[in-house]
């Protein structure tokens, strides 16, 4: 039964498979850019603070306010390299899933027998040979 490619070229299946293998990578998708958008709301307050405390209003202290740009800059990068990875290892999941749903695919011939995929061949059935090698008997 070949299912329909949906999202990027994978099945549903696949996806929901890469789910159960990672449950919380979804849960943090979706929390790293939230806290990226934090922290980029707070840069940016934090910056407008910095350029009224450098035109001479009062009530900010200088070092303050650029200590807090910072620190909102270091987590925004931080969590972009989070966010980076956490999208990486995703795709490198589905790929590993899809290649080896490609594998379970492949058919399996026996002699007079008729072709059957991989997949229907317990494990304890299935004999891999390399090539050119010796037959033990």
């Amino acid at each position: 039964m070949q299912e329909d490619a949906s999202e990027g070229g994978y099945t549903r299946k696949q996806i929901l498979r890469e789910e159960i293998e990672a449950p919380f990578r979804k849960v943090r998708l979706f929390l790293v850019p939230a806290s990226f958008a934090s922290a980029a709301l707070a840069a940016f307050i934090s910056a407008t603070r910095l350029v009224a405390t450098m035109s001479g209003v009062k009530g900010y202290d200088f070092n303050d306010t650029a200590n807090n740009l910072g620190l909102d800059i270091v987590a925004m990068i931080g969590l972009g390299l989070i966010w980076k990875r956490d999208i990486d290892g995703r795709n490198r999941d589905l790929e590993r899933i899809a290649r080896s749903g490609r594998l379970a695919d492949l058919q399996v011939t026996g002699g007079a027998e008729l072709a059957s995929p991989a997949r229907a061949c317990p494990r304890a059935h299935r004999a891999a040979r390399a090539p050119h090698a010796p037959h033990v008997p």
